[in-house]
Order: C-alpha cells, then sequence, then structure tokens
C-alpha cells in the first residue's frame, strides 16, 4: 500500500493509506492524545486513544510524534530512545523498551532514512520512503476531523472495524 504523512508538531498528525487506485483507503489521525480511525468507504470511525490506536494497527505502540521525528530525522528528539550511530554520525538503530527501529538505507549521504524498519517482539513492518517534503503549505482543514460533522459517518467499535479490515485483506 502507498501511506502519505503529514504532520504538525507537537500533537497533530494524518496517515492516509491509498489503494492501487490512488483514493483513500483508510485514515488515521491524530488530535492530541486522541486518535481516530476512519475508513471512508464505510463512513465509519473509530475514536480512541493514540496509543490504542496504534498497538491495535501495528501491533505497538509507536507514538505519531515519535515517527514524525525519524522520518525527519531528528533523532536528537526522541526522547528515551537509546541510538547507535553509524561511523558517519548518522542513526542507525534505536531502542525504546521493547520496540526497535533501523534505518537500511538513507536519501544521499544525508540523515534522513529512506527505509525504516520497526519491530516490536515477533511484530514488524517497513517504510520504504519515496519522498520526503518539509515546511509545505497545507490545506486549512486537512488536520481536522471534518467528518464528525457529516451525518453518514458513524462512530463504530473496533470489534466492528476489525471485521471489516479483515474482509479487505482476504481481497
Amino acid at each position: 500500500s502507498k501511506l502519505s504523512f503529514l504532520f504538525r508538531f507537537p500533537d497533530q498528525a494524518r496517515i492516509e493509506v491509498h489503494d492501487p487506485l490512488g483514493r483513500t483507503a483508510s485514515l488515521l489521525l491524530f488530535q492530541a492524545g486522541e486518535a481516530f480511525f476512519v475508513l471512508p468507504g464505510k463512513r465509519a470511525y473509530w475514536r480512541a486513544a493514540r496509543q490504542d490506536v496504534m498497538q491495535k494497527l501495528v501491533g505497538f505502540s509507536l507514538y505519531p510524534e515519535d515517527l514524525a521525528e525519524m522520518l525527519a530525522g531528528q533523532w536528537e528528539r526522541l526522547p528515551n530512545w537509546e541510538l547507535e550511530s553509524d561511523s558517519q554520525g548518522r542513526v542507525v538503530r534505536g531502542r525504546r523498551g521493547g520496540l526497535q527501529f533501523e534505518v537500511r538505507k538513507f536519501f544521499n549521504r544525508s540523515r534522513l532514512p529512506q527505509h525504516l524498519a520497526i519491530s516490536s517482539g515477533k511484530d514488524t513492518g517497513s517504510l520504504k520512503i519515496l519522498r520526503l517534503g518539509f515546511n509545505r503549505p497545507m490545506k486549512k482543514d486537512v488536520l481536522e476531523p471534518l467528518f464528525l460533522a457529516n451525518s453518514e459517518f458513524r462512530s463504530v467499535s473496533w470489534e466492528e472495524m476489525e471485521g471489516w479490515l479483515r474482509e479487505m485483506a482476504k481481497r
């Protein structure tokens, strides 16, 4: 899947998962301590604490601001992480409790990761970053949960959301 990330420090984020045609298959919005996981095709959302949403979706609690700092190469801003650097002074690995990351490839000798692997126990995942853009103008409400004002959208339980995700994975 193709993902797009948008972060506004300190506590807002938008992560979109796109289908092969470029449509938004799912949306994850973070607002301070809460998060919304949205399936636009089902006109449904699940609202929970941000760490609960990340735990359910990826299997471990990776804070959106930590992911933003990793993608921006701002390793020194990762609190409570044990970091390991290479001979060029770039951070190549990190650990916080049972959560680990490894930078497998950097963009053109920079400190920006191009391929980032993240794991916790048996749960693993990786991101291959195609391009990065910083300080770009944003649409006014792109980080706001505007779907809450749309009467077609409804709040659902995690169990219902998980059922739809399992159906989608079978296709």
